[in-house]
């Protein structure tokens, strides 16, 4: 009888251990994401994963700091926010952009380029995506400041009164520089 237990739990370990071998241990250790965006969001979950991708290759360390700054170099995210739920998964929400005002560089000869055309969002930030949405948000015209498009979002919002009061006033375009 005891010979059979023995026998039992060898042959036990041996089928776990075989079983392990067998398991791909990587799909297991492998990082999973759970995402959380606003589905009007510009950019999609695809390209955010790709740009972060390269730092979660380390399955064990994984720097939440380093995966937010570069989420939060896409201009159209807001900010990131991550936890971590497990080891090896994160939950990450993602809050866009809001966008207060469209925002043109008056000093452009072309309109292509990248410096020229942009949003000023709801914090007074001034960013400049590849993708652009249409909006009827008020168009602001000054020189490629950041400073001076929180000036320009200050001032649109020192005027609350006159906005609601003349439709008319919502297409004014204000210059500056």
């Amino acid at each position: 009888m005891p010979m059979l237990k023995i026998l039992a739990l060898i042959l036990t370990l041996g089928l776990i251990i075989f079983g392990l071998l067998k398991s791909n241990q990587a799909d297991f250790l492998k990082v999973d994401i759970r995402w959380e965006i606003d589905k009007n969001l510009p950019v999609g979950q695809a390209l955010l994963a790709s740009k972060i991708q390269p730092l979660i290759t380390g399955k064990y360390q994984l720097d939440l700091q380093d995966i937010k700054s570069v989420l939060e170099l896409e201009p159209w995210v807001q900010t990131a926010h991550i936890n971590r739920l497990f080891w090896n998964t994160l939950k990450i929400k993602i809050t866009p952009q809001t966008v207060a005002m469209r925002w043109e560089n008056v000093n452009c000869k072309s309109k292509k380029s990248t410096l020229c055309k942009g949003y000023i969002s709801t914090k007074g930030e001034l960013f400049l995506p590849q993708k652009f949405i249409k909006s009827d948000a008020i168009l602001a015209l000054s020189k490629w400041d950041e400073n001076l498009a929180k000036k320009l979002y200050q001032d649109f919002q020192n005027y609350p009164m006159a906005r609601e009061n003349s439709p008319i006033l919502l297409q004014i375009i204000r210059f500056y520089g």
